[in-house]
């Protein structure tokens, strides 16, 4: 919720946070990510997108590890959070996730 947050002050242009702050919370979350839930991954993945701040590499592979684990959790809205975020972050999933997002978009699109 305090990377979600900060997302919005610096959406809003309130605030803007030290790059070092940032790095502190974001290496902060990094062990926590497999303890979230697919809302609080969603509103994480929010408020990075929000913040622009670039992510370490490990950090986003983590990232998108847990995203993937959680991608069948994720409510209809928060998949789109989810990948709105990943594009402004610019992260690209690795071959094997794009196609179980795929699945999971098209599992999706039958059931509306």
């Amino acid at each position: 919720m305090v990377v979600w947050s900060l997302g919005c002050l610096v959406s809003a242009q309130k605030l803007q946070p030290d790059a070092g702050l940032l790095d502190e919370i974001v290496q902060a979350i990094q062990g926590q990510l497999p303890r979230l839930s697919p809302q609080q991954c969603s509103s994480l993945c929010w408020g990075l997108a929000k913040l622009n701040h670039r992510l370490t590499d490990g950090f986003a592979e983590a990232l998108l590890l847990e995203v993937q684990a959680q991608l069948a959790g994720f409510s209809s809205g928060n998949m789109c959070s989810v990948l709105w975020a990943l594009a402004k972050l610019e992260l690209v999933p690795m071959a094997p996730f794009r196609q179980q997002l795929w699945e999971e978009l098209q599992h999706r699109s039958v059931d509306v």
